[in-house]
């Protein structure tokens, strides 16, 4: 009797290290029990498993979408008068359409005298609040369809790239997250509420895609210019965790073999940037020379309106940051100190910041030891987004708010969990 051929060895090195390149072309959990060599089916006991998992997997996405939901229940059908920024944010959403001059080409203005970055966030919710009757409840239930939206994709996403040990700790980041921000963000429409759990769903994107999946890429681009166009404190964190995903996606391809400047790679994530940053900044210096992008640039240098006020340094945002990272964060339901006049948060010793760091460590090194890519990845790119969320808010000048930099409370959680 002849021998069946053996297998084609695999690694065991990265078990997730190319998720949308499993046999067959679809996208599979890692924990998907795989075909037999024969091609039949698999065999009977395997499938109740998974289905179990799967059934896991949804059951805690739903209890983490819970909050959004009663606030759609609470909203739908019920009068909305927005107030403050809400009032200006569902007067610009409006705006939206029909196009005309009015029509957004930048994000909600800020008080030091420029706008965000892009209008994304607007066009956004004004296509999902005209389901609705273009009101101001419309605008509300937009921006809560928005958040479900994030936590959604974020489980989809986990599942189809790590099945149930995936799903399970970066649908609880998300649910951490909701709750340390409270439930009051599902009661007005304001764009730092709306981009927080985005900036949970890029971490996992970049993640993703820097072990090799190009096709996602495009989708990662997508939420980097949303979380952009919506707060200027997110360019910093978002362009360095979006530039080292990229780096990690052409050392992947390149050690996969694999041809790196391909069209279906590049050409539609350039073709994000350009119809949505590139364009409408064109439009808005044409419309209003020299435009909302010099203003932002002006502020960056300190030549605009807030120029005179002091920057908070290094130490200050190295403390803001370690506020999260201490032995009870805030997020776990530790302190959360407040200045009595102004009520921007208070840092905490710098030194907390060894907790992550050694969480940190600890996963890279596990990560080595085991031959796991995946977790020296996770660990490279929450490192990442840190330097880069402390170089953010040691930058800020002037009060600093606690919506300035609600990714603080989603960078760590991620660490911590």
């Amino acid at each position: 009797m002849s021998r069946a051929p053996a297998p084609t060895p695999t690694s065991s090195a990265d078990p997730v290290a190319h998720p949308d390149r499993p046999a067959g072309g679809q996208d599979l959990p890692a924990d998907h029990p795989p075909p037999s060599p024969s091609g039949d089916a698999r065999p009977a006991g395997q499938a109740p498993g998974r289905r179990w998992r799967a059934g896991l997997a949804v059951a805690v996405t739903a209890v983490a979408l819970l909050p959004a939901a009663v606030a759609l229940a609470r909203h739908v059908g019920r009068p909305f008068t927005p107030v403050g920024d809400s009032a200006l944010f569902d007067l610009r959403v409006h705006d939206v359409w029909p196009p005309g001059p009015l029509t957004p080409l930048t994000g909600a203005y800020s008080r030091m005298g420029w706008s965000h970055p892009g209008p994304l966030l607007y066009w956004l919710e004004a296509a999902l609040a005209a389901l609705g009757g273009r009101s101001p409840t419309a605008t509300l239930v937009a921006q809560v369809v928005l958040e479900v939206l994030a936590v959604a994709w974020t489980a989809r996403l986990a599942w189809v790239t790590g099945g149930l040990r995936r799903v399970l700790p970066w649908v609880a980041v998300q649910a951490v997250v909701a709750a340390a921000l409270g439930p009051e963000r599902l009661l007005v429409v304001w764009n730092p509420d709306v981009a927080t759990p985005f900036f949970v769903l890029l971490l996992l994107q970049a993640w993703v895609v820097a072990g090799g999946a190009p096709r996602r890429l495009t989708g990662l681009t997508v939420v980097a210019v949303l979380l952009v166009d919506a707060h200027v404190g997110y360019v910093v964190p978002v362009a360095a965790v979006w530039t080292w995903a990229v780096v990690g996606l052409v050392r992947s391809e390149r050690r996969a073999g694999n041809r790196v400047l391909r069209a279906t790679t590049w050409i539609p994530p350039a073709v994000v940037v350009g119809l949505l940053v590139v364009v409408p900044a064109a439009l808005d210096a044409l419309r209003r020379p020299p435009g909302n992008l010099v203003a932002l640039v002006d502020a960056a240098l300190g030549r605009g309106a807030s120029g005179h006020e002091a920057v908070l340094g290094l130490h200050g945002g190295l403390a803001l940051l370690a506020v999260e990272l201490r032995w009870r964060p805030p997020w776990l339901g530790g302190p959360d100190a407040a200045q009595p006049f102004t009520g921007a948060p208070v840092g905490a010793s710098p030194a907390w910041l060894l907790i992550g760091a050694v969480i940190l460590g600890a996963v890279w090194w596990t990560g080595r030891r085991a031959g796991r890519a995946d977790l020296v990845r996770l660990a490279g790119l929450l490192a990442t987004a840190s330097a880069a969320g402390a170089v953010t808010l040691a930058a800020v000048r002037g009060t600093p708010f606690e919506y300035l930099f609600y990714w603080r409370v989603a960078l760590g959680a991620g660490v911590g969990i």
